[in-house]
């Protein structure tokens, strides 16, 4: 079999890590990888870049072959890595320094991959095309070259955030946040930044800024004001009673899709002796971002561990759950707790924390809710119009969440993706509505075709995190 896969990130090393360990690669002859970057591995947010930038998952969590202590071990191997940051199990690393790890990670798998006798080509031109011809496909570079195989792995990685304001082509807007240092280096010491979401991203980039020595005044303008929780990395989880993987129940009525998580969450709880009252607050309560910042910090510095315990049940129990709910019970769901479970299940780390509390209490960092537009005025500042008024601002970081359509990616990939779409142009709700079945990892009606990664937004609820690309790529790796 002759293997092609198109992209250049996390996913792309995630994936053939999965090979290695879950084949023999004796009916693989060749791997071909179309990278658009010359450096496989960091994609865009591992690169290189400020060394404040810190990840959002404990090192305990960072390994990429299955073995807790693996990237602790790679950065102890490592004198120049271990005089300068923390590898302690429950420390946070810089993103730059896990982009070399994988970028390492992929040359040591690239080499164990070879020494059992497959041949594998790495081009630098990213693939332009895909035809199909006798159960076969060929992939048209840009070089205007042609490589025909048996099978395909998209991994394209993460689409451009959504430009919900129409702020494209304003002068002080900041679309692309990654790398933080080239983005920075645009922000006046004394800017009124205004940043657009309330993720992981856009933590990132007040944290960056606070910690930067920033003079002027941080809004995060936000619909909902869902920080992430706070996550306990030194929290210990054991289920004695049950395992991870449950069995979801069939979802018959739209309406109880929050109770359908929430009662099988109950089962292993109740088992497993654990207290849900935290849970349900996280979920429940109509506290104020500013004062859900603040019970988050005090359940997290108080080393309860019933949250991360939960976490660990819901991760790969949430997606089992999204793939029984049909597209109106999808999007009812997406609609009223998606926002809720995304700032559960994507915390941010305790430092992180605790310097946007001691901000927002000095009055530097405002969290504004109900934000309704972002406008260009006549004094070239931006209006953001919100619940409690009108704030303004010099500079706007787009950290919204990704572009779940086609057109979010780079053109080619956009190209790719429609031509094995079933709408054919059309935009529906994900990426054209790519069926993937669940089994194999491949799409229904190509199944020769494999995707990981956010193009899989339409079937998978967690697509981007590292654990959630290691389910699929072991999945996917099984099917080959």
């Amino acid at each position: 079999m002759e293997l092609g896969i198109i992209g250049d990130g996390a996913s792309v090393v995630i994936v053939l890590n999965s090979i290695l360990k879950n084949t023999t690669c004796s009916n693989i002859s060749s791997i071909t990888i179309y990278a658009a970057r010359p450096k496989i591995g960091p994609g865009r947010a591992y690169q290189n870049d400020i060394h404040k930038a810190l990840m959002n998952l404990p090192n305990s969590s960072l390994s990429l072959k299955n073995q807790e202590s693996e990237y602790i071990k790679w950065c102890q191997r490592h004198p120049l890595l271990s005089n300068t940051i923390q590898v302690k199990k429950h420390e946070y690393s810089p993103r730059k320094i896990f982009g070399r790890y994988i970028a390492y990670t992929f040359l040591e798998t690239m080499s164990e991959i070879k020494s059992k006798g497959v041949e594998v080509k790495i081009f630098n031109k990213p693939a332009t095309s895909i035809d199909e011809c006798k159960g076969k496909y060929i992939v048209n570079r840009q070089d205007s070259s042609q490589k025909t195989v048996n099978k395909l792995i998209l991994g394209f990685g993460t689409s451009k955030p959504k430009d919900f304001y129409n702020l494209a082509n304003n002068q002080g807007y900041i679309a692309s946040v990654y790398p933080l240092s080239e983005s920075l280096y645009r922000i006046l010491d004394k800017d009124r930044v205004a940043i657009i979401g309330s993720g992981l991203t856009a933590v990132d980039i007040a944290k960056s800024l606070l910690e930067g020595g920033h003079k002027g005044r941080i809004f995060m303008a936000t619909r909902y004001g869902n920080l992430p929780r706070v996550r306990n990395a030194l929290a210990e989880y054991h289920l004695t009673h049950t395992n991870m993987e449950i069995l979801t129940g069939e979802i018959s009525d739209s309406i109880n899709i929050a109770r359908q998580v929430y009662k099988e969450i109950y089962k292993i709880a109740k088992k497993e002796h654990i207290e849900l009252e935290h849970f349900k607050q996280h979920f429940l309560s109509r506290l104020t971002p500013e004062e859900r910042l603040s019970h988050s910090l005090l359940l997290a510095n108080s080393g309860e561990n019933t949250l991360e315990t939960i976490l660990k049940i819901l991760h790969p129990n949430i997606e089992k759950i999204w793939q029984k709910m049909s597209n109106r019970q999808a999007a009812l769901f997406l609609d009223k707790w998606e926002r809720r479970f995304r700032s559960f299940m994507n915390p941010m780390p305790i430092e992180t924390a605790n310097t946007l509390k001691k901000a927002i209490q000095k009055g530097q960092l405002v969290i504004l809710s109900g934000t309704q537009s972002i406008n260009k005025n006549r004094y070239d500042e931006f209006d953001i119009r919100h619940n409690k008024g009108i704030s303004f601002a010099d500079k706007v970081y787009n950290a919204a969440s990704p572009e779940y359509e086609s057109y979010g990616f780079i053109p080619s990939n956009k190209k790719i993706l429609e031509r094995f779409s079933p709408c054919k142009g059309e935009h529906s709700m994900y990426f054209n509505s790519l069926s993937i079945d669940p089994s194999t990892g491949s799409l229904k009606s190509n199944p020769d075709i494999y995707l990981i990664g956010q193009p899989t937004a339409n079937f998978y609820y967690l697509t981007n995190s590292l654990e959630a690309l290691s389910r699929q790529a072991n999945i996917i790796s099984k099917s080959l």
